[in-house]
């Protein structure tokens, strides 16, 4: 059997409504099926405004060009993290500050977001690791203590919760993907959310979002024209995207309860004590209900975590590990950052092995994976 470590599921609705754009003749931005996509996702998550983009790496752009991020801002973020979420804030000029994770969840630690903070702090950005929910308690209580608007990057998590609020409901903004890689995929797409009532905010959006124009005010029949009024860029994701992911949205319940029914065969399998000397599995924290987004083990040492992923790819077993930390990266390094100074992030990032977890895997499959941990195990045993 062969097992990779990802494969895309789709949903023969979806060659429907594709044809269907094509049929309505109008494939570019704005149509039929972006209006669709951000009334499910408003009505499903209640979120207040929703921005459909090309991807959440564009989203971030847009919400940095919305907080005018430039030189002399630093923002927080982790530096187990994806290098969009940094991307935004050096293209802006602005300077990222790396900070430490939480060693149970692998998301930004809220002490370390507070212990960071500078007079030329302007905002803060926390990614929700593999659909697994930051403190938002802890880290909103201190936006709201030092008045620093909150980003989502939720990138990996819609579906998830923290408690019974929605992630990407409760920051100022928040970003979402769509991407091929993730539980609710359009190939390549995203959005911005933005949960505050700012006028100012929600303008600025539109005209970001369309290239730096007015055109929102003309789709909206407030112009006879529009014109370039602001800084701005080309966000707006094709109707043929938009219809792929409107199928997706439509399939939530279906897609959730079949994710949530995987983790719990690995959560259940892989936690018998006999691993406790190899690995653990991930840790959810009371108040996080995941949408299974990721499935990862934490190993003993990087020496188990490279021999598991060698002997898993011999039998045919797609794994993988995830972010190289932003600050020992060649970019993360010209902001003067030594590959010792995050201390969980460096040793926890070399310990972390993602297995195999996506909507067309089936119960058997991943059983055949535990199984295969377990000949692993077995062979050190001996």
């Amino acid at each position: 059997m062969e097992i990779p470590f990802h494969k895309e599921y789709h949903f023969e609705q979806e060659l429907e409504y594709v044809k269907d754009a094509f049929d309505i003749g109008v494939t570019a931005s704005d149509g039929k099926y972006t209006s669709k996509a951000k009334a499910l996702l408003k009505d499903k998550f209640g979120f207040q405004e929703v921005y459909m983009t090309t991807s959440a790496t564009h989203a971030l752009e847009m919400a940095a060009l919305i907080l005018d991020f430039k030189q002399g801002d630093e923002v927080i973020l982790a530096s187990f993290n994806f290098p969009s979420a940094a991307n935004c804030i050096v293209l802006r000029g602005a300077t990222p500050v790396f900070v430490d994770l939480d060693p149970k969840t692998m998301n930004i630690s809220p002490e370390e977001i507070e212990k960071n903070i500078s007079s030329k702090t302007k905002a803060i950005i926390v990614m929700h690791y593999a659909g697994i929910a930051c403190d938002m308690d802890k880290i909103m209580e201190i936006s709201k203590k030092y008045k620093l608007p909150v980003i989502e990057d939720a990138a990996q998590a819609l579906g998830s919760k923290f408690y019974d609020k929605n992630l990407g409901s409760m920051g100022d903004m928040a970003c979402i993907s769509f991407h091929s890689t993730k539980n609710f995929i359009a190939g390549e797409a995203g959005c911005l959310i933005i949960n505050r009532k700012d006028k100012e905010w929600l303008k600025k959006a539109e005209i970001i979002r369309q290239k730096g124009t007015n055109r929102q005010d003309l789709i909206n029949g407030k112009v006879s024209k529009y014109e370039w009024v602001d800084q701005g860029s080309s966000y707006c994701p094709s109707e043929i995207l938009m219809a792929v992911l409107c199928s997706q949205l439509e399939n939530f319940d279906r897609i959730n309860s079949k994710r949530k029914k995987l983790a719990s065969i690995y959560l259940e399998r892989l936690s018998k004590k006999k691993y406790k000397n190899y690995f653990r599995p991930m840790i959810l924290p009371e108040y996080a209900n995941s949408n299974n987004h990721i499935f990862y083990i934490i190993t003993k040492n990087k020496i188990i975590r490279d021999e598991l992923q060698t002997f898993l790819k011999k039998h045919n077993i797609g794994s993988a590990f995830h972010f190289i930390p932003l600050h020992n990266s060649i970019m993360g390094k010209k902001y003067g950052f030594e590959s010792n100074e995050l201390k969980y992030t460096d040793n926890l990032s070399q310990r972390l092995l993602r297995l195999p977890l996506y909507n067309a895997i089936s119960e058997k499959e991943i059983n055949y994976v535990c199984d295969y941990i377990d000949n692993f195990v077995g062979e050190q045993i001996l």
